[in-house]
């Protein structure tokens, strides 16, 4: 039963036999699926229904208890009977992004206009800031962007705060005339300070393109329904097994605008398709894609062969 101390069980094929407060009969499916950046348990029946079993990693209702089929998902459980993490996914596994992907780039979203006579901190006050800082509500990040009316042509800007991974980094930005110049390319989880180094006017902070980590302790099969107009690029973490037999996919339900990339070299990761030659996304339109990894390279790199895909699937 959830609830006990260190408790752990699978999820997978078997379903759901007890689910409170709402019992659920013909459950054929249940998933992880992203709810305002944390991640839900839900299930699904014969019916169609999607059935909310978590919120705010605690269960509703008094217990789920599950059959004996087990696939290597585990949710664990703490002495309060909080869901607190999900670990050894599965390709049984489904994370679902929902609405908690990129936006379309917002150049001022971390700070607005304001001029600086010397060197020293610029104000986080943009609309996406909170209590001093900027967290990205999606597993992922944002490149982080300086604009300026002005010439603040040699002005370097410093960012600090966090990677897409969680692990400190800072990086630099250095200033032009009249424009919009990207922080070095890397993206960003949290920013928590901005500095410059000499006197810049009308100067705003902001992000332009997204990553979407599919992290594999959240799942291997990752629905991403981007915003329209969005720029975004995907990368795949984490691993399930060892060396080739790690395997995942991915639904890309893509709107008419903006770009999408896979990811080359982001980390030590890369996602390659045969002969080289990427795909392009269907506009308006559904594709799935099956990945192979092999984390056995030279050099150590991780890369994310495309086993199989499917485009502009119809229902």
């Amino acid at each position: 039963m959830f609830g006990s101390k260190s408790a752990e069980h699978s999820v997978g094929r078997g379903r759901p036999m007890v689910v409170s407060p709402a019992a659920e009969a013909g459950v054929v499916a249940w998933y992880i699926k992203d709810v305002a950046g944390v991640p839900e348990l839900f299930s699904r029946g014969q019916d169609g229904v999607e059935n909310q079993l978590t919120s705010g990693g605690a269960i509703l209702g008094t217990s789920i208890k599950f059959d004996s089929v087990q696939v290597g998902k585990v949710p664990k459980i703490d002495s309060a009977g909080k869901l607190t993490e999900f670990t050894d996914a599965t390709s049984e596994v489904i994370y679902d992004f929902g609405d908690n992907v990129p936006g379309v780039a917002d150049r001022n979203g971390l700070g607005c206009s304001q001029t600086r006579v010397g060197a020293g901190d610029l104000a986080l006050n943009g609309a996406a800031i909170a209590a001093g800082a900027w967290a990205c509500p999606f597993s992922g990040g944002r490149l982080i962007t300086i604009y300026s009316p002005n010439n603040i042509a040699g002005v370097v800007f410093t960012i600090y705060g966090t990677d897409y991974t969680g692990a400190a980094q800072s990086g630099t930005a250095t200033g032009v005339n009249n424009s919009t110049v990207e922080c070095v390319r890397c993206f960003w989880k949290t920013v928590t300070r901005v500095e410059c180094d000499g006197a810049c006017a009308a100067v705003e902070i902001g992000f332009s393109d997204g990553l979407l980590n599919c992290d594999l302790a959240l799942g291997t099969h990752f629905r991403i329904d981007p915003e329209n107009g969005a720029d975004v690029t995907v990368v795949m973490t984490g691993n399930t097994g060892a060396g080739s037999r790690d395997r995942a996919s991915i639904k890309l339900e893509r709107p008419a605008g903006g770009d999408f990339s896979w990811a080359h070299a982001v980390g030590d990761h890369t996602f390659y398709f045969a002969g080289g030659a990427e795909p392009v996304p269907t506009a308006s339109g559904t594709d799935w894609y099956e990945f192979v990894c092999d984390n056995y390279t030279p050099g150590g790199a991780i890369i994310w062969y495309c086993s199989a895909y499917a485009q502009d699937i119809k229902a």
